[in-house]
């Protein structure tokens, strides 16, 4: 089975190395094909992978995926030039560990979708401040299971087949990807194996900009699928729970999701962003 691991990137020929380095360290015994799909970037990622690509045992290849900003674009850039039949999805800025690859393949008949647990990468940032959620209750959502986009792999005719990822999502496209497959009868699942180490953001400002753009994004994707049943959120709670993180003292707090000022700095972000893309998307109930 020809297989092909496709990685979005967005200026991080400073990281991208690393990730290369660990799919070169795969437990997988067979061959396979590196594409890297690049969404503009304006530092030296081309020339970088250019130079990599006559030093390693793997096809490693660059492709242009700078039509349309945003990972989802990278993702569908790459999935289309991708030859493999199945397809697996790491990010750049993280570290698959030895099994990934493995484990993907050896599982992909539990699920049309599957997806690995993961864990942050330790540094000084971590210090102090609250895990990723235990590795059963990843990809867990009161509506419908998700995969991560940074740790996923599917049938290339699966994933083309389902038109890609939404380009219109900046952000929650894997959430939008997952529940899209789900509408249309196939099945997703995460295994509980811890086999990627993600880089949370490691600065106040970061962390509430993350926060903020995922919380917005996933509101409207629950938008999209209220259709199916997915529950509007009461406004008068998103409104509480804005004002109560935002005034709330980091240093202070009772929340158990805030054990350092970039725990409440993510957190903060998510309040304001659930009530942001609440009212953007007109998807809330006032009662």
């Amino acid at each position: 089975m020809r297989i092909s691991v496709i990685i979005p990137t967005y200026n991080a020929a400073h990281l991208i190395g690393q990730q290369i380095d660990a799919l070169e360290h795969q437990s997988y015994p067979g061959d396979f094909e590196i594409v890297v799909a690049d969404n503009g970037s304006t530092d030296s990622t081309r020339e970088y992978i250019e130079m990599r690509a006559s030093d390693i045992r793997h096809t490693l290849r660059w492709v242009d995926a700078s039509r349309r900003r945003g990972a989802a674009h990278a993702r569908n850039v790459g999935a289309n030039d991708a030859t493999g039949e199945f397809l697996a999805f790491c990010d750049a800025d993280d570290v698959v560990y030895p099994g990934w690859l493995e484990t993907l393949v050896t599982h992909r008949h539990d699920a049309d979708i599957i997806a690995t647990a993961a864990e942050a990468l330790p540094s000084d940032s971590e210090a102090g401040r609250r895990p990723l959620p235990a590795p059963e209750n990843q990809g867990r959502h009161p509506f419908r299971p998700f995969i991560s986009g940074g740790t996923f792999a599917c049938l290339r005719s699966t994933y083309l087949d389902l038109g890609g990822m939404d380009e219109r999502y900046l952000s929650n496209e894997d959430v939008a990807f997952s529940w899209r497959a789900q509408s249309a009868g196939l099945t997703v699942h995460t295994i509980p194996d811890v086999l990627l180490g993600v880089r949370r953001r490691n600065t106040i400002r970061a962390c509430w900009k993350q926060g903020r753009s995922r919380a917005v994004g996933l509101a409207h994707v629950a938008a999209e699928f209220a259709a199916d049943g997915h529950p509007a959120p009461r406004l008068s709670h998103l409104v509480l729970g804005a004002v109560g993180v935002v005034i709330a003292n980091p240093l202070t707090s009772r929340d158990p999701r805030v054990r350092s000022p970039l725990d409440w700095a993510y957190l903060a972000g998510v309040r304001m962003g659930e009530l942001e893309g609440a009212i953007a998307s007109g998807f809330f109930a006032l009662r």
